[in-house]
C-alpha cells in the first residue's frame, strides 16, 4: 500500500541572508517568535498557506504562551507590512506570500528529485 501523499513540508529553506533584510530586522526585532511560528505552520500543514482563522490564532497563541489578541496584531502587522499577502488574507482568508510559494516550490521540486 502506498503512502499518503504528504502535502506540508518537514523543513523549509531559510536565505542566510534573511535577517539582512531591513523589513524582517524590524518584524524580527519586535515579533520574532511569532514570526518563526507562522512560518513553520504555514510550511508544516500546508506546504504554502495557513488558513487564517481564531484556530490558527489560538494555537500559535497556545504554543507560545502568548495572548490571542496580541499573536493577531502581529499577524495584522506582518500584513501591513507586506511579509504577509494582504490580498489573500482578504480574498481567500489564508496567510501565504509569493517567496512562501517559491520556496515550497523549490522544496517539491527537490523532494520529486530524491524520490525517483
Amino acid at each position: 500500500m502506498a503512502r499518503p501523499r504528504k502535502d506540508g513540508l518537514d523543513y523549509f529553506p531559510l536565505d542566510v541572508n534573511f535577517l539582512s533584510d531591513l523589513k524582517i530586522k524590524k518584524i524580527i526585532r519586535a515579533y520574532g517568535a511569532v514570526v518563526m511560528s507562522v512560518l513553520t505552520t504555514v510550511y508544516r500543514d500546508n506546504g504554502y498557506f495557513a488558513t487564517y482563522d481564531d484556530d490558527l490564532i489560538f494555537i500559535i497563541a497556545d504554543e507560545l504562551k502568548l495572548e490571542d489578541s496580541y499573536v493577531k496584531n502581529v499577524i495584522e502587522k506582518l500584513i501591513e507590512v507586506d511579509f504577509l499577502n494582504k490580498e489573500q488574507k482578504e480574498k481567500n482568508n489564508i496567510l501565504t506570500s509569493i517567496g512562501i510559494q517559491e520556496r515550497y516550490l523549490k522544496a517539491c521540486e527537490r523532494r520529486v528529485k530524491t524520490t525517483l
